[in-house]
């Protein structure tokens, strides 16, 4: 539906830029990733979720390294 369009792309598009910036490691990708989350609501806070991600789950994300 039309009333929820939005909403969807902004989740789809976190979506696809989160699997890429995992596959590629990159952390600016990561961090657009987050600003594109409609649940975050400012560059600060995706600072921190997305330092904190990535130090609980260094043993996953090995292209991060």
């Amino acid at each position: 539906p039309l009333s929820i369009k939005g909403l969807v792309q902004k989740v789809d598009t976190y979506e696809q830029l989160t699997i890429e910036a995992a596959l590629e490691g990159n952390k600016n990708k990561a961090l657009l990733a987050l600003m594109a989350n409609p649940l975050v609501h400012n560059i600060s806070q995706a600072e921190n979720i997305l330092e904190e991600i990535l130090d609980k789950n260094q043993k996953y994300l090995i292209n991060f390294q």
